[in-house]
């Protein structure tokens, strides 16, 4: 989840997705954050746990390399902030929730 993926198989084709999901690549049966890469044609995924369980969509990661800004576009949904304590590794660090509260009937 830390990176958009915009395509399942590598540049040549050789990985297909049953060798993702042979790979452990099941984001929506778990609902934690995951991140997919294929080296050398090889699936690799990794689940970020600290990130928190949730339905998230596009998450985005900042040049710093330690903070994830996480939507989700469903109604009363929330936004979320991720300040990894190492830059490029998100396996631990703090999770930021916005709170909203509406105080009058116009949405």
């Amino acid at each position: 989840m830390a990176r958009f993926i915009g395509a399942y198989l590598p540049m040549d084709g050789s990985a297909t997705n049953q060798d993702l999901t042979d790979a452990g690549f099941q984001p929506y049966w778990y609902g934690f954050p995951w991140e997919a890469k294929i080296v050398d044609g090889v699936a690799h995924v990794v689940k970020h746990y600290a990130m928190g369980r949730q339905a998230s969509e596009l998450s985005y990661v900042m040049p710093d390399k330690k903070t994830v800004y996480t939507t989700d576009d469903g109604t009363n949904r929330y936004f979320q902030k991720f300040v990894a304590d190492h830059p490029g590794d998100l396996s631990e660090g703090t999770l930021y929730c916005s709170k909203f509260t509406q105080t009058t009937a116009d949405g």
